[in-house]
């Protein structure tokens, strides 16, 4: 799926999302910090609160970042579920930014 939905539809997903990113980063030894990040994000995302929306996208870049990552196993779906939620998270981001405008 490469088509972003609308705004409103992209909340939802987005906590999809996370929800699987959890449990796949918590198959993996290497993936417990991100999987915490992920959670802390999910639930401020679900709340109500933008915080989790800031939080998830201050994850990714630069060295150690989110995208940095690389599991034993599973690097497809992570990458594909990676970008997906850097995807939505920019969407929700300036679509809150024109909304406040």
């Amino acid at each position: 799926m490469n088509i972003l939905p609308s705004p409103s539809a992209a909340v939802p997903e987005l906590i999809t999302i996370l929800g699987r990113l959890v449990v796949l980063l918590r198959e993996d030894e290497w993936g417990s910090h991100w999987a915490d990040w992920m959670e802390i994000s999910r639930r401020e995302i679900a709340g109500g609160d933008f915080h989790g929306i800031e939080r998830l996208l201050s994850a990714y870049g630069g060295m150690g970042s989110f995208n940095d990552l690389v599991l034993s196993s599973s690097n497809d779906e992570l990458d594909r579920l990676r970008t997906r939620a850097g995807a939505l998270a920019i969407l929700i981001r300036n679509n809150a930014d024109i909304a406040g405008s």
